[in-house]
């Protein structure tokens, strides 16, 4: 587990060892109790110089408990997809993106902005790809509360106290959840903070979707107020690389935690499910090597002698990583290779 600030400094506040230099106590006698009437949410002795808990998470690395986090990325970045796959992870107890283990529990996705039935394909296919038919997020569709609205935090209240609370909220998108609040003001942090002091001490993390700016680099992909980037714990975005169907997934903010390095992710699509996972380039070169395999064994079933060009050209892949296989074949007896005239020729071995 990483450590970060809060939690090194819990564990020396509350060591055997520490102690005040010299024993000598501070020269201003703090008050016995806060005085309400000031109304600034003031803290007392015994809270701010007791043991602290360790920062736990509901996705380990990066997203803390009781956290607020920013996803941001521009349409098409698979920013809904991603947060689609952390739900169901957390709500079947897997890994996100295959490789974040998350704490099992309820989640709460509210959709302020997908069309149903194209959101709900996702949902589906995303569920069926970890291999459930069906996962406990528990959906709002278009909720009738609004972010920066009173009942909005009733609501939220109601959830959090009931028999499922969530330990993860997702809210997609935070423009959509505030209709007419100026992004571009500093004052759009007001109800994010709101929504801090309503879920603070639950241990319910909050993960706010967010759309990209107009920069072209994923540091300048935060749009609006800097104001947004304050108000939140974690912050992350997303952007496509140069590999065609491949994200970039990079944190930008990190407040208690170490930051996670940029990982690549692509969705893989198979019949009826998909999947999202990180990019791992051994791992890939593997499964590669495998599904050529199989792809030129199935081409000289049905090709009686082809040359490597030939079987190159039927599976459609670059004749050089063709040639690596059939030699690979050839090596172990899967197949033969038969000299005629001036090519070379290859049949699956008879058995």
């Amino acid at each position: 587990m990483q450590h970060g600030p809060h939690e090194q400094v819990s564990n020396w506040v509350s060591s055997p060892d520490f102690e005040i230099p010299g024993g000598v106590a501070a020269p201003v006698t703090p008050p016995s109790s806060p005085d309400p009437s000031w109304g600034f949410n003031i803290l007392d002795q015994a809270e701010m110089f007791g043991a602290l808990p360790d920062i736990e998470f509901v996705v380990e690395q990066v997203l803390p408990e009781g956290s607020i986090g920013l996803l941001a990325g521009r349409g098409g970045t698979m920013k809904s997809m991603m947060a689609l796959d952390m739900a169901i992870a957390v709500t079947t107890g897997g890994k996100f993106l295959g490789e974040f283990e998350c704490k099992p529990g309820y989640v709460l996705y509210l959709n302020y902005e997908n069309p149903k039935n194209p959101f709900l394909w996702r949902v589906q296919l995303l569920t069926r790809g970890r291999g459930f038919a069906a996962a406990p997020v528990i959906l709002g569709h278009f909720p009738r509360a609004y972010l920066h609205e009173e009942k909005f935090r009733d609501y939220l209240r109601a959830a959090l106290s009931s028999p499922w609370a969530p330990r993860l909220i997702i809210i997609d998108t935070l423009r959509a959840a505030m209709p007419g609040v100026d992004e571009n003001d500093s004052s759009v942090r007001a109800p994010i903070d709101e929504m801090r002091r309503v879920v603070e001490g639950t241990g319910t993390s909050v993960l706010l979707l967010h759309h990209a700016g107009k920069g072209n680099s994923l540091d300048d992909a935060i749009r609006g107020s800097s104001a947004l980037r304050d108000a939140v714990d974690v912050a992350f975005v997303v952007a496509p690389t140069a590999t065609e169907g491949t994200i970039r997934l990079k944190q930008s903010k990190a407040r208690d935690n170490e930051p996670i390095k940029p990982v690549d992710v692509r969705l893989e699509k198979q019949p009826g499910a998909w999947r999202l996972l990180t990019v791992d380039p051994a791992r890939d070169a593997v499964r590669d090597r495998q599904e050529l395999n199989l792809a030129v064994l199935a081409y000289l079933e049905t090709h009686p002698s082809p040359t490597s060009t030939e079987v190159a050209q039927g599976v459609q892949r670059r004749r050089k990583n063709v040639e690596a296989i059939l030699a690979h074949l050839s090596s172990v007896g899967a197949i033969e290779k038969k000299k005629q005239g001036r090519s070379y020729r290859y049949a699956l071995t008879e058995q």
